[in-house]
């Protein structure tokens, strides 16, 4: 495919096929993909918790200062999609999917190599967490199913291991833990004596 540099004579965008993937420098970013990784997941992988719903145009002041950057910095490219868009909405939408279908693989296969992994936890998970599982997948989309899965099981032990140190570190500290504490960092256990400082090493018998 014929990259965005300029050539002479210069095809109308009718006449152009989409940008190659690898001359596209950089995607202009959704707001879900600027917080990815914020919440556990991998990058680029929606969180399991979110619920596929209708598409709603929002506005994220950052993004679209890193859009209009882009946009600046590669004045050719924004014109070419803007006639896209304008004269061939179809083959705009599809250019868009094809990013989303891309990413969607890549997402699948990283989570088809942590498949046997997570089946395995699932299965000796209690019944409540399992069924804080299926619950979250209960309006996922069979297609999105496998990374769906994955990271549900992942998110479920995140939890549990969030919920055990929250438990530890506001249980009620006892003498005896202080104790054992103290004892674990060096310090002498209750009714030991000191060492004497000026004793005489014993001597090892030769008879």
């Amino acid at each position: 495919m014929p990259s965005l540099k300029p050539r002479k004579p210069q095809p109308s965008a009718a006449e152009q096929p989409a940008p190659s993937e690898g001359r596209v420098e950089e995607q202009s970013m959704s707001v879900g993909q600027e917080t990815a990784g914020k919440n556990g997941t991998a990058p680029g992988a929606e969180p399991e918790t979110q619920v596929e719903e209708e598409m709603q145009f929002r506005t994220n002041p950052e993004v679209e200062k890193k859009i209009a950057d882009y946009k600046e910095a590669h004045p050719r490219e924004a014109e070419y999609f803007t006639k896209l868009v304008q004269q061939h909405p179809e083959r705009a939408v599809n250019f868009h999917l094809l990013q989303k279908q891309r990413q969607h693989e890549i997402d699948t296969k990283a989570a088809m190599r942590q498949l046997p992994q997570a089946e395995t936890i699932y299965a000796k998970m209690t019944p409540d967490s399992q069924e804080r599982v299926k619950t979250r997948l209960e309006s996922v989309n069979p297609y999105n199913h496998t990374k769906r899965f994955v990271a549900a099981v992942f998110g479920e032990l995140n939890r549990k291991s969030m919920a055990e140190n929250r438990r530890m570190m506001t249980a009620p500290i006892t003498k005896v833990d202080l104790a054992a504490a103290k004892v674990g960092s060096g310090a002498l256990a209750p009714g030991a004596e000191p060492p004497q400082s000026g004793a005489a090493p014993a001597r090892m018998s030769t008879g």
